[in-house]
């Protein structure tokens, strides 16, 4: 678990306070027993009267000191634990953001809104906070550890092997709660990915009366998930009982010993009350850090497999400079399920070129734009960018850098219009957002919706091609050297149509590569190159 040293180091100098002041928490509460020791004699004793009362006022004291430092300690450990828990999730976010592409599209939402909220809300309180209260816990066990060997070495090795007999509570129990908590891990994942899916498609599930159906398939995971959560939280619960067990069980075993020194004389009664007291601080803390170490390693698993995402941390997309890309794609092989929706597919795509992608449905229009894309993996083949003068590799950052890409399934995000056209700019350049937006027919929705109000769709009030239109508007904002377009026009009527389709046509110096079915669009005169995919291959009209 190295990767999260980052997050409690955030802030070295906090982080060394924190752990300096639990120290000085805990020397004040074993001081109050160091008193009682003290007072006890002094109770004995019968002629200081006085010098007991002094001493039971800076007891007072002490205690008055030690609950408003303690105070103050937890207050600013749950802060700092919310800041690294913060920094932590966005670290996570934007390593999720920055995942290869193929792999993100393999994934549904749900899965990575698991991943967000209780992934890391479990590390949140299952490492982070934990690994604060171990510091907590363990600067008490050892200061009162100290403290009785300073009164009697004899008893502190009594307490010693007493306390060794806890240790075994991890062993015995660690490695299971680990994997117990790892299996209710995902399987939260995957009610979130079946919620995800049917929750977002609710109108056609009431649509097709298939309400029951659907509920009963999420019963039947979300019962699934259960079991998985009351097994881990059984196994929670049986070591604390079992710790808890052992610590009442030394603490008797303590007090029996120290008392029975007392009775034959080797130790005075002041020792007793002191040591009574000391097992409490000793053995009380040894079980919060065997539940607090049981908490860490139960989420284990979970921290290594989120560990690919915060790798990312710090992590900036790479914008390639290659003017005038083209796209080159040599022998690619696509297959699903045994069948080749791409068969050694070879062309090159020129720069400066519009090229109409056409072929029955379902033939493998939007498989090549996404294995371009780097959406999907390929089973063979190279796909690269080039110009005259230079050739880089098809990854990630290049194909995000180069290529703006219109999906079939325009999508809005939660802001206004220019915040959805300019990606949330800060600051957007409104010359050239205007104009984008009068391009994209968008005049009469800006006009009724705002620029800057935000944009509501919960009640589906936005259509499809008014979505469509403003996917457009967002990568023609970007200004990408390579346009892909799937299907932009399907959803439109025939006026805004042919709108998008001058809009198409004025851009100069791009690569635009078009997916189409309208007969109206296929036959547009100002197309360069007309291709369709048919057998697996793609073959020039």
């Amino acid at each position: 678990m190295k990767n999260l040293k980052k997050y409690y180091l955030h802030k070295p100098f906090l982080f060394v306070t924190l752990v300096f002041l639990n120290i000085l928490v805990s020397v004040l509460f074993e001081s109050v027993t160091l008193i009682l020791y003290y007072i006890v004699d002094l109770i004995q004793d019968g002629s200081k009267f006085t010098l007991f009362l002094y001493i039971g006022l800076a007891a007072f004291f002490a205690i008055i000191c030690a609950v408003l430092l303690n105070l103050f300690v937890e207050y600013t450990t749950h802060k700092y634990v919310d800041e690294i828990t913060e920094i932590y999730r966005n670290d996570v976010f934007h390593g999720i953001l920055n995942m290869d592409l193929s792999e993100m599209n393999s994934k549904q939402v749900g899965e990575y809104l698991s991943i967000l909220n209780k992934d890391v809300n479990s590390i949140s309180q299952q490492h982070f906070t934990a690994v604060f209260d171990l510091i907590s816990y363990s600067s008490l066990f050892l200061t009162a550890f100290a403290l009785s060997i300073y009164l009697n070495y004899i008893v502190t090795l009594f307490i010693f092997f007493m306390a060794s007999m806890v240790v075994i509570v991890p062993a015995l129990f660690s490695k299971a709660i680990c994997t117990k908590y790892d299996e209710y891990s995902i399987a939260v994942a995957e009610l979130s990915k079946y919620l995800e899916s049917f929750l977002g498609g609710s109108l056609i599930v009431a649509n097709c009366e298939a309400i029951h159906k659907i509920s009963e398939i999420v019963d039947k995971v979300d019962k699934t998930m259960l079991k998985k959560e009351n097994k881990y939280w059984k196994l929670i619960s049986i070591n604390n009982n079992v710790v808890q067990f052992l610590n009442l069980l030394l603490e008797f075993f303590t007090v029996f010993f120290v008392c029975l020194l007392a009775y034959y004389g080797k130790t005075t009664i002041s020792m007793c009350v002191a040591f009574m007291q000391i097992g409490i601080t000793i053995y009380s803390p040894l079980m919060q850090i065997i539940n607090s170490y049981s908490y860490i390693k139960s989420v284990k698993k979970v921290v290594e497999r989120l560990a690919k995402f915060t790798e990312f941390n710090g992590k900036k997309q790479t914008k390639c400079v290659l003017k005038e890309p083209s796209i080159m794609v040599h022998d690619l092989t696509i297959a699903y399920d045994d069948r080749k929706v791409l068969d050694d597919v070879s062309y090159n795509f020129e720069f400066g070129k519009k090229y109409m992608l056409t072929g029955k449905s379902g033939i493998g229009k939007s498989t090549l734009l996404n294995s371009i894309f780097g959406y999907i993996n390929k089973e063979s083949g190279e796909i690269d960018f080039f110009n005259e003068n230079e050739r880089v590799e098809n990854t990630n950052d290049n194909s995000n850098s180069l290529i703006g890409y219109v999906h079939q399934k325009p999508y809005l995000f939660i802001g206004s219009l220019v915040e959805n056209i300019t990606m949330f700019s800060k600051e957007p350049d409104m010359e050239k957002v205007n104009k984008i937006i009068k391009q994209c027919r968008l005049d009469d929705f800006a006009s009724q919706r705002g620029l800057n109000s935000p944009l509501d769709n919960s009640n589906n009030s936005i259509s499809l091609g008014e979505m469509q239109r403003i996917s457009l508007a967002r990568i023609l904002y970007l200004d990408k050297p390579i346009l892909f377009l799937d299907e932009v026009t399907s959803s439109l009527d025939e006026n805004n149509a042919h709108a998008i389709n001058d809009a198409i046509q004025e851009l100069d110096n791009k690569l635009v590569i078009w997916i189409s079915h309208d007969k109206d669009t296929q036959n547009l005169t100002w197309i360069d190159q007309k291709l369709i995919i048919q057998d697996s291959k793609l073959i020039e009209a």
